[in-house]
């Protein structure tokens, strides 16, 4: 005879009762109808309000096509019942909400708990066949004493229950759930004797059912609880669990190698007794049963869905916001006492600063992990541990060396200082102590050595938050600049900040504004956030960004990345997505306020991304305003340019031999060759052959330029003699301009056969047409050209 049910058979019953719920809406309609008919006549509808409006709300999610909807829907479903007190009602919603969340623990709880609340209903109304499935199978000696008893009363109406292979097979249902259709057929004494022994036999099957089902919650608990696989409470969506229920099922199966939800030996032969209608068994002593046999320890270290992100304590009041974020009710409450409308980790402006019930399903979580890790939870208590203090705690070792004491201790003496900021920075109503703390943590930060890491402290989002909150208020520089600074530093290191960061648009918005206003450090933070190019053009910092690249490096804070770069990278960014008028009016403001030879000395630094995006920005100097051509050739170094054409992307290697192109288009015959010797020679491999080679694979609209810089490096050589490159380049160009399929490539064809005479006016525009009309004699017009500098 099975005894025993493993958590995996657990979990693949509840979850089939609650797929097959969830795929007929009429089996739905029936038990939320009959539910609705267990409330007393005495509830108030607004009992009931809130459980019919979430039902309305599951069935919205359920119908709904639309992902932001269903998870929309699911959120709303889930707050209202878990800020109503619970019911049989509330657990069935909750098991349905769970279970299209694919979270098949806590669906499971939920389900154990109506048959721990009303055993009865459960068992007979709700799910019978998953009462047989998970609970009939320990109650055969219940059932073999009733079928006794019953055989004793009507000796010629006993029912058939056979055992087989161990195996219970239930021939007559009228064993589970008694029925009196014979009773007619039985005289007085009968009637009453079996009246009696089937109300004995309910009761006691409710009672073992609710003591069974508190076993089960208990030991679903810990599998919760110890689970390494759940998924945070904090991020609490649809598609959180992180594996399917067969693999999830398979994980328990192989992890853990014990079946939890066995029922005991002293169980089975105290009901293989004549059983009484009232039980003299409790709850309690079922889990100190059940506690002998499903053994194993906790882990020492809480899981982090149990510790408040702002108190980093295990929660004792756990409350869950509307925002799907859960905090200590003290904590939370200090928060919004202090004037804050919005969730501390996601920002969300909150709809009510009334605060919600305890979620009771994670306090009793807690409470299961606590009672299998005793002294964890007095550690916690008295020593204030957290996960957050984790690293720092695990990165120092302990020594017998007094100097190592000595170290440790004032080690200690930091963390604690430390930590006392944080609490300070995410806290304090009162702003100079909230700058004063941003101050002691940038000095942490640059104090901090290889013995103790500050990082995993300061990630938190409540941390991250209270940063962008000094922002806000500040008008210090210092703090401002220190603020900037641990931001930019942290997000380099971990993406979650840049995360926090963006999820709320008045974060970035005020970034911005403190960079516009004079924060010249915060467009390393600005260029983290890796916005996209019309959201940088809406910010309006073009002056911001090219008072930065004019400033000198020893003028700003040493960052994880030089200010200047982020200024010229984000300035490419910008100026290349902008349409003609706007990038014009940047051109001219580059040029006029003298940036340009601050953005030419860019093309040497050791940033391949900011030589790149100089490239660009001066290409489109030359081609706005082609008289500052002779200042980029005159002062470019071109050497690292074409060291970072080779492991430069498609669209970025054209934009190098567009810029080699324009740059040789001077007005001065012997600078332009000096200017191909340069480009031909001085690249790390042979710049023709790579050329060559891009020539293969560049678009249609590209191949003109890159052909006609590969036929101007060629005729340097040997004007007079063909070789392949040349005959390539000539080939090129011939067929883009019989291409009529291509105009753009033709006309860009045209225009370098054009400007392969060499001879251009002082803006880059070529003198071909005008040297044509001097050979026919019209000097006048020639010289005239030359003068306008146009064509």
């Amino acid at each position: 005879m099975t005894t025993m049910t493993s958590s995996s058979q657990i979990l693949r019953h509840t979850t089939a009762f609650v797929s097959e719920t969830l795929s007929q809406p009429e089996l739905r309609r029936h038990l939320f109808s009959t539910l609705r008919r267990k409330f007393p006549s005495s509830a108030s509808q607004a009992a009931l309000n809130p459980l019919n409006l979430a039902a309305e709300t599951l069935e919205n999610a359920i119908s709904s096509t639309s992902p932001a909807i269903r998870v929309s829907s699911l959120s709303l479903s889930e707050k209202l019942l878990l800020t109503n007190p619970s019911n049989p009602f509330s657990s069935l919603l909750l098991s349905l909400i769970y279970g299209l969340y694919r979270r098949p623990i806590e669906a499971a709880l939920s389900l154990l708990d109506i048959f721990h609340t009303d055993p009865s209903f459960a068992r007979t109304e709700l799910a019978p066949v998953l009462f047989e499935e998970l609970f009939l199978v320990h109650l055969l000696p219940v059932l073999h004493w009733y079928n006794e008893q019953r055989t004793q009363i009507l000796p010629t109406l006993s029912t058939n229950v056979s055992y087989e292979n161990d195996d219970c097979s239930i021939s007559d249902m009228s064993v589970v759930f008694p029925c009196s259709k014979s009773l007619s057929k039985m005289s007085g004494g009968q009637t009453s004797e079996l009246r009696e022994l089937e109300s004995n036999y309910e009761k006691v099957l409710d009672e073992n059912c609710r003591e069974e089902s508190s076993w089960r919650l208990e030991a679903s608990a810990n599998v919760n609880s110890d689970s390494e696989s759940e998924s945070s409470l904090e991020d609490n969506s649809v598609g959180s669990s992180s594996s399917s229920l067969d693999s999830e099922a398979e994980i328990e199966e192989n992890n853990r190698e014990m079946e939890l939800f066995e029922a005991t030996k002293s169980q089975i032969q105290k009901l293989k007794q004549p059983i009484s209608a009232e039980s003299s068994s409790s709850p309690d002593r079922l889990m100190a049963d059940s506690d002998s046999t499903s053994g194993g320890g906790g882990k020492n270290t809480p899981p982090k869905d149990f510790v408040c992100p702002i108190t980093s304590t295990i929660f004792d009041d756990p409350v869950t916001l509307e925002t799907g974020q859960t905090y200590e009710r003290k904590a939370i409450q200090e928060w919004i006492e202090r004037g804050n409308s919005t969730c501390p980790i996601t920002r969300q402006n909150l709809q009510s600063t009334q605060l919600p019930k305890t979620n009771y399903v994670l306090k009793r979580l807690i409470a299961s992990w606590q009672e299998q890790n005793p002294a964890c939870a007095v550690l916690n208590l008295s020593q204030n541990t957290s996960p957050v203090a984790d690293p720092v705690v695990k990165s120092i070792m302990p020594s017998t060396s007094p100097d190592s004491v000595i170290s440790q201790a004032s080690l200690d003496g930091a963390v604690g200082e430390l930590r006392h900021a944080i609490t300070n920075l995410c806290m304090s109503e009162i702003l100079k102590e909230s700058e004063l703390a941003v101050l002691r943590i940038e000095r942490f930060w640059q104090e901090a050595n290889v013995e103790w890491d500050i990082q995993s402290l300061l990630t938190k989002p409540p941390v991250i938050n209270g940063f962008v909150e000094v922002l806000f208020n500040s008008v210090d520089s210092s703090v401002l600049s220190a603020a900037v600074f641990l931001l930019s530093e942290l997000g380099s290191r971990d993406n979650a900040v840049i995360q926090t960061l963006t999820r709320v648009d008045s974060d970035v918005e005020c970034i911005a504004t403190s960079f516009n206003k004079g924060l010249k450090e915060a467009v390393v933070l600005i260029y983290l956030l890796r916005h996209s190019i019309p959201n940088l053009i809406e910010l309006d910092m073009v002056d911001s960004l090219l008072m930065v690249i004019r400033k000198e490096d020893n003028d700003l804070l040493n960052m994880c990345l030089k200010p200047r770069t982020a200024a010229v990278v984000l300035l490419g960014l910008i100026l290349g997505g902008s349409g003609e008028g706007i990038a014009s009016s940047i051109v001219n403001t580059v040029v006029s306020e003298k940036a340009l030879e601050r953005i030419i000395s860019s093309l040497e630094s050791e940033s391949v991304e900011e030589r790149i995006a100089a490239v660009g920005i001066l290409l489109r100097c030359m081609q706005q305003d082609g008289k500052c051509r002779n200042t980029i050739a005159d002062k470019a170094e071109l050497a690292p340019v074409l060291d970072s054409f080779m492991g430069a992307n498609d669209r970025e290697r054209f934009e190098i031999v567009h810029f080699f192109s324009e740059l040789v288009k001077l007005n001065r015959r012997t600078f332009n060759e000096q200017i191909l010797h340069i480009i031909k020679d001085e690249g790390p491999l042979s710049t023709m052959h790579t050329l060559l080679i891009y020539l293969q694979t560049a678009l249609q609209d590209q191949c003109p330029i890159v052909a006609g810089l590969l036929l101007q490096l060629d005729l340097l050589a040997e004007p007079r003699k063909m070789s392949i490159y040349r005959e390539e380049a000539i080939d090129v160009l011939i067929s883009c301009l019989r291409n009529v399929e291509f105009p753009t490539a033709q006309i860009a064809a045209a225009e370098t056969i054009m400007s392969l005479q060499g001879r251009f006016t002082t803006s880059g525009k070529p003198l071909t047409r005008a040297f044509l009309l001097k050979r026919a004699g019209l000097d006048k017009s020639y010289k005239s050209s030359v003068r306008n500098g146009s064509t």
